[in-house]
C-alpha cells in the first residue's frame, strides 16, 4: 500500500502542458534542512499555536531530492524545540523552471527629515547616488534593471534618490548578513521593518506610507542549496520561493507527529488513509485565507 499521497498538477505555458509532481507525506524533522535563520518571537507564537491545536493544518514545502525546506522554516524549528518527531511536508522539484526564486523587499515608513545617507553609513555601507527622480519612477526602475553582481539598492522616495551600495563579499550568505545589519539600523529609525514583494512596492508607497526601500540582490537556487548543504543559514526573509501550486488543509492529527513507538511507515500509512477519505479539489489561487496565497492554483482537502 502506498504511504505517500500524490498529486499530479499540469501547467500550461506557450510550449505546451507540463506535469508537476507533488507528494504529501510525514517526514522526520531531523531529516529536513533549513536555509534561513528563525526569529525567536515567531517561534514562540507558533509554539503557543501548536499547544492549542489538535491538528497541523498545512504541510510545509520541501525540495524532494535534497530535503531543503523552501517554506516553513519556523514551523520545523518550533516542532523540533517542542520534541515532535515528524511534520507533514509537500515535496516538489525546486529546480523545476516553474518554481521561481524571488526576493523580499525591506520597507520602511520614515519621515522626510531622516538623513538616509547617514543611516546607510551607520549600517556599514557607503552610499553612491545611482539616479534621481520621482518615487514611483525609481521603484519601477529598480524592478526593471538588476544592478551588477556585488551591489544592491536603497530607494529614498522623500529625497528622490536611488542609492547604489557595494558589498565586499562573494559569499551570498555573508552578503545578506551585511544587508541585515543595514536593515536593523533602518529599523531603529522606523520602528519596524516591513517586507513586500516587488509587485507590491508601489502599493506600499502609494497606500501605506512606505518611503524607503532596500532592494537586496537576487539569489539563485544553486546558491541557496549550496549554502544549505554546507550548513550555512541566510538571514530571515532572504528567499521567497514562488510555487505554481500548493496543497492546504491536510489537517494532520498532532498525535501522528509526536514521539512514540510508531515507525515512519505506520504513521504514513495512517496519514495516507486519512487523506484518501477526504475530497480533494482545485481552486484558483491569489486568494486570502489565513494569509495571502499568491500561487495560481491551490489544492484543498475538504
Amino acid at each position: 500500500m502506498s504511504r505517500i499521497f500524490p498529486i499530479l498538477h499540469f501547467i500550461r505555458d506557450p510550449s505546451g502542458e507540463h506535469p508537476l509532481k507533488l507528494e504529501i507525506l510525514l517526514e522526520s524533522v531531523e531529516r529536513l534542512i533549513l536555509h534561513e535563520e528563525t526569529i525567536p518571537e515567531n517561534l514562540e507564537e507558533l509554539r503557543e499555536s501548536f499547544r492549542r491545536s489538535s491538528y497541523f493544518w498545512h504541510p510545509i514545502i520541501v525540495d524532494r531530492e535534497s530535503r531543503v525546506v523552501l517554506d516553513g522554516m519556523h514551523r520545523v524549528a518550533s516542532l523540533r524545540e517542542m520534541g515532535y518527531r515528524y511534520i507533514p511536508i509537500l515535496t516538489i522539484d525546486a529546480m523545476d523552471p516553474h518554481v521561481r526564486l524571488e526576493r523580499w523587499i525591506r520597507c520602511y515608513a520614515l519621515s522626510g527629515d531622516v538623513n538616509i545617507p547617514r543611516v546607510i553609513e551607520e549600517g556599514g555601507f557607503t552610499p553612491e547616488v545611482e539616479c534621481r527622480g520621482e518615487g514611483e519612477k525609481l521603484i519601477r526602475k529598480a524592478s526593471l534593471r538588476e544592478p551588477p553582481r556585488g551591489e544592491f539598492r536603497v530607494i529614498d522616495t522623500f529625497g528622490g534618490v536611488m542609492y547604489r551600495l557595494e558589498v565586499s563579499s562573494e559569499d551570498p550568505v555573508e552578503v545578506y548578513s551585511k544587508i541585515r545589519g543595514l536593515e536593523l539600523t533602518l529599523e531603529e529609525e522606523a520602528g519596524e521593518t516591513r517586507y513586500s514583494t516587488e509587485s507590491s512596492m508601489l502599493e506600499g508607497f502609494r497606500m501605506q506610507g512606505l518611503s524607503t526601500f532596500v532592494v537586496p540582490p537576487r539569489l539563485t537556487k544553486e546558491e541557496v542549496f549550496q549554502a544549505a548543504r554546507e550548513g550555512k543559514l541566510f538571514c530571515p526573509k532572504a528567499t521567497r520561493f514562488v510555487l505554481p501550486v500548493r496543497a492546504m488543509f491536510v489537517n494532520t492529527p498532532i498525535y501522528l507527529l509526536e514521539e512514540s513507538e510508531m515507525d515512519w511507515e505506520e504513521r504514513n500509512r495512517i496519514h495516507y488513509m486519512v487523506l484518501r477519505q477526504r475530497r480533494l479539489f482545485k481552486i484558483e489561487g491569489n486568494v486570502d485565507i489565513d494569509r495571502r496565497y499568491e500561487e495560481p492554483y491551490l489544492y484543498l482537502f475538504e
